[in-house]
């Protein structure tokens, strides 16, 4: 069905280009970009990795590979990224993906800085148990993008990253700013490398 994510891929470009437009105005994301250093890329390395471990383990669970994305595209067997075929409609939902992910990079800032204060707030307050519960949740809500059942849970280890991040960075102090604040610049970076893989994979499958 490549005419339905064809669909879905110009929605989402939609939604988050009207996002886009309000980023350019928000002076918060000037801060967290001029703050980013590379502990945050470092811990994002580490991040991914563990993450890309723990998807890989339990995707091969039966009924972990379940995405409402692969149902809808019928690539439930083909793995998390799309690959290029001769099909045209194949080849334009490849660029709407480069497109989505292009404008997914400039939003980053914002979505990383929401999830922070939904997320990772506050967790200073929390005991280990919640804390983990509350990082399931993380991960389990991203169920809406369409990835994999499996996926979805390996995200909650970058959770608890992001939620070390903020503890370490001033959550544990009581300083719950500063602590959202470096847990965002650690989400951001983990995005930012997270959707520049994607698009080294994209590119790497068009057809050219």
């Amino acid at each position: 069905m490549p005419y339905a994510a064809t669909a879905f891929h110009l929605l989402i470009a939609f939604c988050l280009l009207r996002l886009a437009r309000r980023v350019g105005r928000n002076p918060r994301v000037v801060v967290i970009i001029r703050g980013l250093r590379p502990r945050h890329f470092a811990r994002a390395v580490v991040l991914i990795v563990a993450v890309a471990v723990c998807a890989g383990l339990l995707l091969t669970i039966p009924g972990m590979q379940w995405g409402w994305w692969f149902v809808l595209t019928g690539r439930e067997k083909e793995g998390v990224m799309p690959t290029a075929s001769d099909d045209h409609a194949e080849a334009l939902t490849l660029v709407l993906s480069l497109i989505v992910l292009g404008i997914f990079v400039l939003c980053a800032p914002m979505l990383a800085h929401w999830e922070e204060q939904q997320y990772r707030r506050r967790s200073e307050l929390q005991s280990r148990q919640d804390q983990f519960f509350r990082q399931l949740r993380f991960g389990l809500a991203h169920l809406v993008m369409g990835i994999p059942v499996g996926f979805a849970l390996a995200l909650t280890v970058a959770g608890l990253g992001f939620t070390r991040a903020y503890l370490v960075g001033g959550g544990r102090a009581g300083h719950r700013g500063r602590g959202v604040l470096e847990a965002t610049r650690t989400h951001l970076a983990y995005n930012w490398l997270a959707a520049g893989t994607a698009i080294a994979f994209l590119l790497s499958s068009l057809p050219w």
